[in-house]
């Protein structure tokens, strides 16, 4: 899978500088797979921003692709701390 630009030109300066909402966080603390699914949303283009890797083709030209497997990583690593996360 090919990168798409916005994946490219992610930068923190240019990442949203919000959280999730409070009620979609605890849902979500709470097991709420709804409630999960939009919190990975939410931080979706910053996983696959983690997860390119250079790569090159048989030409020897380097190209950057999204590494699935280290963004399923990420995703799971995410929805674990999402999990054990306790609001008070």
């Amino acid at each position: 899978m090919r990168i798409n630009n916005e994946y490219k030109n992610y930068n923190k300066k240019n990442a949203k500088k919000t959280l999730p909402e409070y009620e979609t966080i605890k849902a979500a603390s709470q097991g709420n797979p709804e409630a999960m699914i939009e919190v990975l949303n939410h931080y979706g283009d910053y996983i696959k921003t983690l997860s390119l890797r250079k790569y090159y083709d048989e030409s020897g030209h380097s190209i950057y692709l999204v590494d699935d497997y280290l963004r399923k990583r990420l995703e799971i690593a995410l929805t674990l701390a999402v999990c054990k996360f306790k609001i008070l």
